[in-house]
């Protein structure tokens, strides 16, 4: 906000009220926070040239943001992109013994993820400005169908390939291997039936699966 501050008030004692005014509470899925960003400089613009500072309007604004924002950014990146992006590096990494190749995955893993967060971020302030309050329009998961719909497909594809092709190489070891991946295959799964966050529902049964390991391996 402060190159917004300083682009409308060019007295400093006003950038300051006008900062204070924007240092109250707000929450919001950070890459989607560009949306909120674009639409209050167009509305604080827009009251600067008609000389109407109606604040509160502005800031009751910003509080209906917040859920919408949150919701549809956990929903397509946390939820969707960023999981389908790290299955498609496991997935590679797991079914292409070269490692030149290994590491072609894991950059286009970095691509996956981050040309899509970094698109958001630009298109959420192009589309908060060109909007100002009727932003909320753009704020559905309806209006981000082609990168759901892609990194949904990919997700899918590639979790079966990685537990087909792991559970392929577990026919050659012996029943204790087994064992410990149907484990860890079935916490992953009761963790994300009770909502638990993504990494803690992956890192648990591994660490689960670990223990168990070096445990049979001992005996």
């Amino acid at each position: 906000m402060v190159p917004i501050a300083r682009r409308l008030y060019p007295d400093a004692e006003e950038q300051q009220k006008f900062l204070k005014r924007h240092l109250n509470f707000f929450n919001a899925h950070p890459y989607f926070t560009t949306f909120a960003l674009g639409a209050i400089a167009r509305i604080e613009e827009e009251e600067v040239i008609s000389g109407n500072f109606d604040h509160s309007k502005t800031d009751r604004f910003k509080s209906a943001l917040i859920g919408p924002l949150g919701a549809v950014g956990d929903q397509l990146v946390w939820a969707l992109i960023k999981p389908a992006s790290i299955l498609f590096g496991l997935a590679g990494i797991i079914m292409i013994p070269d490692f030149t190749m290994q590491l072609v995955f894991l950059f286009v893993l970095l691509l996956m993820y981050n040309v899509p967060h970094l698109y958001i971020r630009v298109y959420g302030l192009y589309k908060g400005y060109q909007l100002g309050f009727s932003v909320y329009k753009r704020l559905s998961l309806e209006n981000f169908r082609l990168i759901r719909n892609f990194y949904g497909i990919l997700g899918a594809l590639c979790l079966g390939l990685y537990a087909g092709f792991t559970g392929m190489r577990f026919i050659n070891y012996d029943i204790g291997s087994v064992l410990v991946f149907g484990i860890g295959v079935v916490g992953v799964y009761l963790l994300r039936r009770k909502q638990i966050a993504f990494f803690i529902a992956i890192l648990l049964p591994l660490a689960l699966g670990i223990i168990t390991g070096v445990v049979l391996e001992s005996v």
